[in-house]
């Protein structure tokens, strides 16, 4: 006979959790690792923010950049354990009057929840919007040195409450890797996987999208959007404090090319790579603006991750891409936190993001790319052959 399984009652699903019985191990031990962080049974939560301090000091001056890579993914670790188990026990330290492990107090994470992603290939439909009383102002376009894009998350939600907040996020296209982070990179260039649950967003992005990441991004050119990432902990050099207050933001990732051909004026070589990278560029802030996004600040794309593109390309092509949501945005800016974007460097970026890139002289080459023939010996110029001066005919009697 035929039964109905459907009225039958389900028997609940056991969540079997690991229990955190051990202590954290220093110096870092190798098996620390993000991929097993909900096999880890020590509590990296318990570490306090002056012992990260003293570790990060101590691979920096030692220049350990594996010791370094470990101790990211620990500080990883602790953060998807904190969002894990539900609370994080940790110390509070006063970095401004010197006095630290003041006392032990419990954050509350049971109501995070996991980043949902879903993927787009062209602009879906306008979230609509109320009208403000007195018509919207055009977008404020801001540029901040030696911060990274999540700190300028947390200083304009605390000015603009209740506004939407996003990032651009970029990945190398053909990466093996995929989405997953670099972290031999540093803290401050993955600050988006030490300090926020994104890297949950990464675990289920394949099947969120039913296909894999990468084929969206590199072969359909599209956009990745992780919403409801929480911003949990501060940066390096507050030890990765604790928060007390969860900044929520969404995540909006594309692909751009390693190695795109450049030329000597500072300008893709060719006319397609310029053009797949503005696409690009144009159909993320189109999603973020159908999305309801208020704020959104990007990193300068392409260039960081191993990737080298035009820089004043990139903050144009940006400057365009802002101009055609001047009225749907209330900020619009870019931010980064690494020591090679300083200096007069970013003062021509920020220039060239605010009012777009200035007229080329061409007498006045940018990039002399004969100047790295010694630096890259695959390189070849072809030599210039000396004039070969004909010698003059012998004169000879013959019997014509």
């Amino acid at each position: 006979l035929a039964q109905d399984f459907s009225t039958m009652p389900r028997t609940p699903q056991k969540v079997v959790e690991l229990h955190l019985c051990r202590e954290p191990q220093f110096p870092i031990p190798k098996d620390v690792s993000i991929d097993k962080y909900k096999h880890d049974v020590r509590d990296w939560r318990s570490v306090t923010p002056s012992k990260w301090l003293e570790e990060l000091a101590t691979a920096r001056e030692a220049e350990n950049h594996a010791y370094l890579a470990k101790l990211c993914a620990a500080v990883a670790v602790s953060t998807l354990q904190g969002c894990l188990h539900g609370f994080v026990a940790s110390a509070v330290s006063d970095f401004r009057s010197g006095v630290a492990e003041a006392q032990a107090v419990r954050h509350d994470c049971f109501h995070i929840s996991d980043p949902i992603s879903v993927g787009f290939t062209f602009p879906p439909e306008p979230v609509p919007r109320a009208m403000p009383a007195g018509g919207r102002r055009a977008s404020q376009l801001r540029c901040f040195d030696g911060v990274h894009p999540i700190d300028v998350l947390l200083q304009l939600e605390d000015r603009t409450s209740g506004s939407s907040m996003a990032m651009l996020h970029f990945v190398p296209e053909g990466e093996p890797l995929g989405l997953l982070p670099n972290l031999a990179a540093g803290p401050e260039v993955e600050s988006l996987t030490l300090r926020t649950n994104f890297f949950q967003a990464i675990e289920g992005v394949d099947r969120h999208l039913h296909c894999p990441a990468t084929h969206l991004l590199d072969h359909e050119g599209g956009v990745i959007c992780s919403s409801n990432v929480a911003i949990l902990r501060g940066d390096a050099s507050t030890g990765f404090r604790w928060l007390d207050h969860i900044a929520r933001f969404d995540v909006f990732t594309i692909s751009l090319p390693r190695h795109p051909g450049v030329d000597k004026w500072g300008r893709y070589s060719s006319e397609d790579a310029r053009e797949l990278v503005r696409q690009r560029v144009q159909l993320a802030f189109a999603v973020a603006a159908a999305r309801g996004v208020e704020v959104l600040v990007s990193s300068p794309l392409g260039l960081s991750r191993n990737c080298k593109h035009p820089p004043l390309e990139i903050a144009d092509i940006l400057h365009k891409a802002a101009c055609n949501h001047m009225l749907t945005f209330d900020v619009i800016a870019v931010a980064s936190a690494s020591p090679v974007h300083s200096g007069q460097w970013w003062t021509e970026f920020a220039n060239a993001f605010r009012f777009g890139r200035p007229p080329i002289d061409f007498g006045d080459p940018v990039y002399d790319v004969h100047a790295y023939a010694n630096v890259l010996p695959f390189v070849k110029f072809q030599k210039q052959k000396p004039a070969v001066v004909p010698a003059p005919r012998e004169l000879r009697r013959t019997f014509l």
